[in-house]
């Protein structure tokens, strides 16, 4: 077994000032993971209005944010119909 030394082993003290101190996921992830939930949810079968019409929304700030193709947009929405 390869052992770690002491460097290896322990973060560096910025590192941990940020996991600790951070801001958390900047917008960017945040849309992400919301996407991904929300499709998940989807997929799973909970249709109902709000789930659609946040997906939908979604959507389309992701398409403006450049986080989606409109193709892949245009996809997604027409699926969702």
């Amino acid at each position: 077994q390869a052992q770690l030394t002491a460097a290896q082993a322990t973060p560096a003290t910025d590192e941990i000032e940020e996991e600790q101190y951070g801001s958390g996921l900047g917008n960017r992830e945040k849309h992400i993971h919301r996407f991904k939930v929300l499709k998940g949810e989807v997929i799973a079968g909970n249709t109902s209005p709000a789930v659609v019409k946040e997906l939908r929304s979604l959507v389309v700030k992701m398409v403006k944010l450049s986080e989606l193709d409109k193709s892949q947009a245009m996809m997604i929405l027409k699926e969702l119909k």
